[in-house]
Parts: structure tokens; sequence; C-alpha cells
């Protein structure tokens, strides 16, 4: 017999290493090294080879435990005699998996999957980076999008002119190979022709024999108004088949009212499942369940968001109620018991003092001492139970709440006048370099602590209205007034360097101010300590927009504090936080927000739609 390593050492697993194990052991090895991955590599295909055949053991109990008592003697045959072996397609194995799960696979074989159904694709991503005044105005572009197309020379058939593929020596045309696993027969896709049920000996030269060649076809893209610069266009494949899931990774982020309007019909008119993330408490309304992660493990909601949020908050309200009583229980058998005990030693002092002065005989005497002590011990034992139990359940209550973080917000006071004016803008545009016009003709007074939401669909305008109100940009025409103390974020919070500490970033936004006012400063915004000395690209979506909110405001809070899209990339807790902040915060207030439960919570007072005339002067 030839010298073959150990199929546990090919696997890379231990001899203990459950059935699950084995699985993610091979399907890492396999595509590793699986001959498509390594054409022509022929080190590669051998050990691919070796790694089929180490799995076609040990993935079969039967196998396994010959190996384990024979070694390679005991399974010299086996591995051929079960359909394992050239034959064998390791990416099956996968389906196998997929069968497991969702029962595609009955215990005779056959299948109920649609074998013979195309894959859906994957998406096309084509970078485009537009400028400024193509952000600003829109713009048409020119893209050129590999593709497959049917191979002119065979027309798709994938032989050489004048042959035909031939019926698979390996399933007889069958298109399947069974094979026995225990007590059950399994049925597996044909790895010698695919499933194709004939396999082809003389390739076409053009396709070689794939029946499709590559080609690039030139698209037009609109790309419309309002578009970031260097934004990324994402293409879905061409003529593909709608999937049957869709998998949606924050898809209202950065879209405006309308766009966010038809995220949520779409979804609600999609004939097969939907999995959303997302913390637009909107697009969750449309829901049918919601799935919570947090301390305590998932957990699964029937309903929308409101259900959600009103179960949740009844959910975290019994579990407080449940730790104080347990607290209080616990307490209180703590209590009782020492107070037990006391009286029990008052007892035992009391009774040896009348043991000297008792003319009882001593036996009596004794007999009463022992009883004494075996009462006490039996209250001892009767005090610490009591008290365990008690601590056990405080202990299972605590357990039952879950950890969050504590991420509130107190924004210091501006001193902003109730009378004060704040900004205005008279009769203001904002053309791009080309002149094309982006904004025309606003006129807007702003007095005191107002809250305002500048709204309107993407392209309008609102980003250019902040930056003129902040000073970042100047008006084509007309004129902008801002006396008072002015903030800026803008929703990538550009103000912060990737490279830099959250320390770093105040100290520089902040010149002149010591270590101490920074570490100070920076406390208030929940970064204490080391936290303060965490760089930038590793901040999570909530932590940047406090780091922002902590070098923009310093020591001399604003009195104006302007917002582009704050709650874009923050989570539901960390959206929370900055709402509460917000509504606490008695200065002067202008965000750019298509979140209409935001704007809600922070208590916008005046909207303002770019696409209507405004009031020269506040309500």
């Amino acid at each position: 017999m030839e010298n073959k390593r150990d199929y546990y050492e090919v696997l890379g697993v231990s001899r203990t290493a459950s059935e699950q194990e084995i699985k993610s052991a091979y399907r890492k090895l396999a595509l590793k090294y699986h001959p498509d991955r390594n054409p022509g590599d022929k080190e590669a295909e051998e050990k691919f080879k070796e790694i089929v055949e180490a799995y076609s053991v040990l993935s079969d109990p039967e196998k396994r435990a010959l190996y384990d008592r024979y070694g390679h003697a005991g399974v010299s045959s086996s591995a051929a005699a079960a359909g394992y072996g050239a034959g064998f397609d390791p990416f099956a194995t996968f389906e196998d998996l997929l069968d497991e799960f969702f029962g595609f696979t009955d215990l005779f074989g056959t299948t109920t999957r649609r074998r013979s159904r195309a894959r859906r694709g994957a998406d096309l991503r084509y970078d485009v980076e537009i400028t400024l005044e193509e952000a600003a105005r829109g713009v048409e572009k020119q893209i050129r999008l590999p593709r497959l197309e049917v191979c002119p020379i065979c027309r798709g058939a994938g032989t050489a002119p004048g042959t035909s593929p031939v019926r698979c020596p390996t399933c007889g045309g069958s298109g399947q190979v069974r094979y026995q696993q225990g007590f059950f027969t399994i049925s597996r896709t044909c790895a010698h022709c695919q499933g194709a049920g004939t396999i082809i000996r003389h390739p076409c030269e053009e396709c070689r024999g794939r029946g499709r060649v590559e080609r690039e076809r030139t698209v037009e893209v609109r790309i419309p108004p309002g578009v970031e610069e260097g934004t990324r266009l994402r293409l879905a494949g061409l003529l593909l088949d709608a999937p049957d899931l869709l998998v949606l990774d924050e898809p209202t982020n950065h879209l405006d009212a309308a766009g966010r309007r038809l995220i949520g019909e779409v979804l609600e008119q999609w004939p097969g499942g939907v999995l959303v993330v997302s913390h637009d408490r909107d697009l969750l309304r449309r829901m049918d369940r919601l799935m919570d992660l947090s301390s305590l493990g998932i957990r699964v909601y029937g309903g929308n968001y409101d259900l959600y949020a009103e179960r949740k908050a009844a959910e975290r309200a019994a579990a407080v109620q449940a730790l104080e009583t347990t607290t209080r229980d616990a307490d209180r058998a703590a209590r009782e018991g020492r107070q037990a005990l006391e009286r029990k030693a008052r007892r035992d002092r009391a009774g040896k003092a009348a043991r000297i002065s008792s003319s009882d005989p001593k036996i009596l005497l004794d007999a009463r001492a022992e009883r004494a002590e075996r009462s006490g011990g039996r209250l001892n034992l009767l005090v610490e139970r009591q008290v365990s139990e008690a601590n056990v359940a405080r202990a299972e209550a605590e357990q039952a709440i879950e950890r969050t973080r504590d991420l509130a917000i107190s924004l210091p006071s501006s001193g902003l006048a109730g009378d004060r004016t704040v900004a205005v803008l008279e009769d203001v545009a904002w053309h791009a370099p080309d002149g094309t016009p982006v904004l025309e003709g606003l006129s807007l007074r702003i007095t005191g602590p107002e809250r305002l939401a500048i709204v309107g669909p993407n392209g309008a305008g609102k980003t250019t209205v902040l930056k003129m109100l902040a000073g970042q940009i100047a008006p084509t025409r007309g004129t902008v007034i801002r006396p008072v103390r002015t903030a800026w974020l803008d929703q990538d919070m550009a103000l912060l360097q990737p490279d830099e500490t959250v320390l770093d970033a105040w100290l520089r936004l902040n010149p002149g101010m010591s270590q101490n006012e920074a570490q100070a400063a920076l406390a208030r915004f929940l970064f204490r300590n080391v936290a303060a000395h965490k760089r930038v690209d590793v901040l999570s979506g909530g932590e940047r927009l406090r780091a922002a909110l902590a070098c923009v405001i310093g020591l001399q809070p604003p009195q104006l504090l302007i917002l582009d899209e704050p709650t874009n990339h923050l989570d539901l807790d960390s959206i929370r936080a900055v709402e509460a902040a917000l509504a606490g915060y008695d200065g002067a207030l202008v965000v750019v927000s298509h979140d209409p439960d935001f704007l809600e919570a922070i208590g916008v007072t005046r909207r303002v739609d770019l696409g209507q005339p405004q009031p020269t002067t506040s309500p």
C-alpha cells in the first residue's frame, strides 16, 4: 500500500474533532485547492484529491470508526465503493449542508430543488468619479461593462464544429451520482458533467467549451443631481433573475424622503423574502418581524418597530422591577438571618449564665447544651440557604437586564438670548463653477433658539444652504449674515482626521487650550481616560459624532449648531442619545435630515422646503 498521510492530518483536525469541525475544515481546504482556482497546478490538484479522499472517510461515521481502529487498511477500498474518488464533487457538500437545514433532499436521494435553475450572478459595480459641478447639476457617463455572450462559432454548444457532446460515462447521462451513506442513499450532482448528463470531448477553440465568450458593452448611466462627489454607483447585473431573498444593509442611508418612501413601497410589494439591516425606524415599521441583537442574545419580535419598541420597553421595565424586588428580598433575607442568629446568640448566653447558678443535675444541663448547639447548627444552615437562594435570584434578575452603553450626552448652555439674531440670508443664490444654478432667491432669518429643518429632494441645495450658513462657501449672489458663534458638522465628520486620536483632534481644533482642558471637555462626551486616546479611524459611527461634537463645541459652546444628516451610520441607541442631547440644547439648531422621527424628537419648530417660497422672518 502506498504511503498515505493521516486523514486527520490532511484536514488539519484532531482525532476528537466533531462532525461540524471536519466539515468546516474540508470546505476551507477544498475551496483553497480546487483545480478551478489553481489551473495547471498539479500540486494543488493532488492536494485536492487527498483532501476529498480524507473527507470521504472522516465524514462517514462507519468509515471513520474503521479508520480509527485499523488505519488506512480498514478503508482502503471503501472510498471508491461508496461513490467517492474521481466522481466526487466537493462542492456538492455545500448543497448537502443546505439540504440539512432547509430540507431540499429527502431520505430516498431525490431532490426537490430545481437543479436547472440558473443562479443569480454577482452584481457589477463600477466606480465613477464625478466633480462637484457634475454632482450639483447631474451628468451622463458612458462606462464599459464586461459581460458573457453566446459564442458565435459554436452558438453556445461549446463543441468544435462538426462534433457533438457525448453521454457522461460517470453518471450514464442522468446528471446525478448516487452513493450509500449509512442507511441512506444520497444523490449528488455528477462532478464529471456538472449535472448536464453529457460531456464535451472536442471543445470549441473560441470559447474553450464554455459556450460563451467575454465581450464589453458600453452603457450610458444617468447620475442624478445631488449625488456626493466621488460616489460609487452600484449597477445591478444585467438580465439576471430576481432573487428569492433580498438582503439589504442600511438601504435608506443618504436617500431623500422620496427615495426612502420608494424603498419602503418596493419592499412592501416584494413577492420574495426580505432581510434588512437598518436603523431607519420608518422602514422598520414596514417589517413583519424584527430580530434584536443585544447582550441577552438574539430575540425575535413579531410586528413592526412600534410594537417592538413597546414590548422592549415593557420587558426592560419588568426586568428592572424584578431586579429591585430580588434585591430587596436578598437584603431582607440577610438582615433577618443576622437578626435570627443574634437572638440565638443571646439565648445561648442566657443559657450559659443560668447553667452556672442552676441546681439541676449535670446530665440534664449537658443535654440542654447539646440541644442548643444542634439548634444553632440548623439555624445557621437555614440562614445560609435562604440568603444563598435570595442571592441566586438576584443574580438571575441581573442577567436578565440588557447591558447597554451609557451614551448620555449633556451639551453645555450656549447663552443665546431669545431675541438675538442668529443668521440672515437675503436673496442668496449659488451657482456651480460652470454657471449652473443650484440655489436661487432664498431669504431666511433665524432668531433666538429656533430649530430649523432644511428639507427637499436630493439636489435641491440643502447642503449648499448649510455650507453658506457655516461660512464654508460664499453665495454667488445675495448676503449672508451670521453674527453668532457657529459650529458645522457634515455627515462624514470630515473635520476629524483618520490617523489622529480624539485628544489630538480636540487640541488641533481648539488651539491654545491645555491638555487638561481638553480631557475635561472630552469627558463630558464620554471620552474619559484611555478612550480619549482612541484613533479616529477605529471609532464607531456614534463615537465619531460624539468626538466631532466635542471638538466643535470646545470650551465655548456655539450659539448656532449646523448638522447635515447626523444620524447616518448611527445605531438606534446612539440616535436616541443624540436626540436627547439636541433636545436639551438651548442654542439655535439648523439640521438637514430625512428621518421624520429624528426631527420630531429634537423638537423642530420650522421646516424650510427649498422647493417652496420662504418667509424672510421667523414666526
